[in-house]
């Protein structure tokens, strides 16, 4: 047997198991630096005991800000003969974040104590449905409010899923209320604005933007009357032409009023036509004088203008709108004429007349001395339909044309007078609704609506020759009226 192949620990084997191998230097010597020597003195020093490695210092688990509570420990194996029973699942307190590996919320049995029956869908549906029509503004945000909760329920795993359409589609008629809520404000601010400014615009700023639409073209083609001496034809310059006038001259007509300029006065007959005839001087019985005469016999000059629409003249009429601009363009030209004080120029006008004279009033800077308005009407839509060429149903022509609202456009001294007997009411009505301290009313008694012209004009013309000052000092007392005549 060769020494390579030898085995220590073979029983054939002639070396002692305990002796290297001469085969192996290399472990001979490792082998004889372990063995005792018998030749050293002294006890024999045990090996260095062997040091372990240091094990790496362990990481601590980084908690969580806000530990959760453990789960509940498992629940004991049940006894035979008993039924198994799962053990609850975890169910965190409401508000609390869910867990890292616990998955959605737990959502509880009917009569757990997390668990909340309904959600009321049906009162967030009834109500969003009545604040489609009623209370938009307030019902419509409570009816956003509790859908908002019934969904934060729902979600929150409190309240049953099935209610979910029923929530939403309140939620949505509670938003339809809403936006219907919010447009009716605004109509409500826009239409308070619009009013105010309203309130605030004169008749004049309003005319000047407003353009009216006629649904009866209405004209009148007779011609002027041959006047007598000491009246004359003029034509004065209208916005759609030249038309033609009556004028009095009272020192042609044998006034024994002082010479040189005079007052003067324009005044407007009543009726429908636009139309002057021979009113001017034909006889006419108290009863019923409209001639308006008592001012020229008093020394003034008088005029007395065709507007648009009458005696062939361009237009239609207009029923007291367009008339407006015709009555303020003759008196522009009565403030030309060389026997006319331009600071002294009156305006009066009967029934349609003065109704047309209040209007023209309220439209001009406060350019006459003074008006007269006698039997005017407070709104002309009261004059129906068929006397009116334009429809009283539309909201805005009737107010361009109504003088009760425009009474605080009114710069001039202004007289409303009216026979107990005539047109009364509308006399009251603008009385009622006026706070201009220019306006006065009074009321004459014993008189109707044609038989007071006699009785007032003449106490009037004295007045205004009266009428000297810087300013006019005119007033009027009822008591002052002539007696009735018949």
């Amino acid at each position: 047997m060769s020494i390579e192949n030898m085995n220590p620990t073979d029983s054939n084997s002639d070396i002692p198991a305990d002796e290297p191998s001469t085969a192996n230097p290399g472990a001979f010597s490792t082998w004889a630096s372990h063995q005792p020597n018998p030749n050293r003195e002294g006890p024999v020093a045990p090996d260095p005991p062997s040091t372990p490695p240091t094990p790496p210092a362990e990481t601590p688990l980084q908690q969580p800000a806000q530990p959760y509570p453990s789960p509940p420990p498992p629940t004991a194996w049940p006894q035979s003969g008993q039924p198994y029973m799962p053990p609850p699942r975890y169910n965190p307190p409401p508000g609390a974040p869910t867990p890292h590996g616990y998955g959605n919320p737990y959502q509880g049995r009917p009569g757990s104590p997390s668990y909340q029956a309904t959600a009321n869908g049906g009162y967030v549906l009834a109500v969003g449905i009545v604040s489609i029509f009623l209370l938009q503004f307030i019902l419509g945000p409570v009816a956003l409010i509790m859908g908002q909760r019934a969904i934060r329920l729902i979600e929150d795993g409190r309240a049953s899923r099935s209610e979910m359409n029923i929530v939403n589609a309140g939620r949505i008629c509670g938003l339809l209320g809403t936006i219907i809520g919010v447009i009716l404000v605004c109509i409500f601010v826009a239409s308070t604005i619009a009013g105010a400014i309203k309130g605030r615009e004169t008749l004049a700023q309003a005319r000047a933007h407003f353009s009216t639409t006629l649904i009866k073209q209405v004209r009148n083609t007779d011609p002027l009357p041959d006047p007598p001496p000491g009246f004359s034809i003029v034509r004065y310059h209208a916005p759609l032409g030249d038309f033609p006038a009556i004028l009095a001259d009272p020192e042609a007509l044998g006034s024994t009023a002082a010479k040189g300029k005079h007052p003067a006065i324009i005044w407007i007959t009543g009726g429908f036509s636009n139309e002057i005839g021979d009113d001017a001087w034909a006889p006419a019985t108290p009863d019923n004088d409209q001639s308006g005469s008592a001012f020229y016999k008093a020394g003034m000059v008088e005029m007395y203008p065709s507007l648009r629409g009458g005696n062939g003249n361009p237009g239609y009429v207009e029923t007291c709108y367009g008339e407006v601009d015709d009555i303020l363009a003759a008196e522009k030209f009565l403030a030309a004429q060389p026997n006319v004080d331009p600071t002294r120029i009156y305006l009066g006008g009967h029934s349609t007349g003065g109704t047309n004279a209040l209007l023209a009033d309220a439209s001009s800077s406060g350019q006459f001395r003074a008006v007269f308005s006698f039997g005017p009407g407070a709104d002309t839509a009261d004059y129906g339909q068929d006397n009116d060429t334009y429809d009283i149903d539309n909201a805005d022509e009737r107010r361009m044309r109504a003088p009760n609202q425009w009474l605080s456009s009114i710069k001039s001294p202004t007289f409303v007078i009216e026979g107990d007997g005539g047109n009364i009411d509308a006399l009251h009505e603008l009385q009622n609704d006026s706070t201009n301290d220019k306006l006065h009313f009074i009321e004459v008694t014993g008189s109707d609506h044609f038989g007071e012209l006699s009785r007032t004009t003449p106490v009037v013309a004295k007045k205004i020759m009266a009428d000297t000052g810087p300013n006019c000092n005119i007033t009027i007392d009822a008591g002052e009226w002539l007696p009735a005549r018949q």
